[in-house]
């Protein structure tokens, strides 16, 4: 397998630590984890296992819900990570966060 795409998730920030910890990681290419619940708590658990995505050619983090923090974390991650079209996540945090759901949805 070179190309992962777990995409579109409520757990973003719960399958950092997953895929870090995965046998599959070394061997891939392409990282997709775009449209999740990915927060600064995800992107905190990438940035300190950094090394282990240093090969990946591409990490795509788009329409995540990445505070201005965790984009500057993010970009750190590796040569080409795609961070664009990132959600309010004061809207899913303070105002409501019972409505958290993936991108797309039924």
């Amino acid at each position: 397998m070179k190309h992962l795409g777990l995409k579109n998730s409520q757990w973003g920030d719960e399958l950092a630590p997953a895929l870090l910890a995965s046998k599959i990681l070394p061997r891939l290419e392409t990282l997709d984890v775009s449209m999740s619940h990915l927060t600064i708590a995800g992107i905190r658990t990438y940035s300190a296992a950094a090394d282990r995505l240093r090969h990946l050619q591409s990490i795509d983090l788009s329409m995540c819900l990445l505070d201005a923090e965790a984009l500057k974390l993010a970009k750190k991650l590796g040569k080409n990570v795609d961070v664009d079209r990132q959600g309010d996540i004061a809207f899913y945090l303070e105002e409501a966060p019972e409505m958290r759901y993936c991108r797309v949805g039924e």
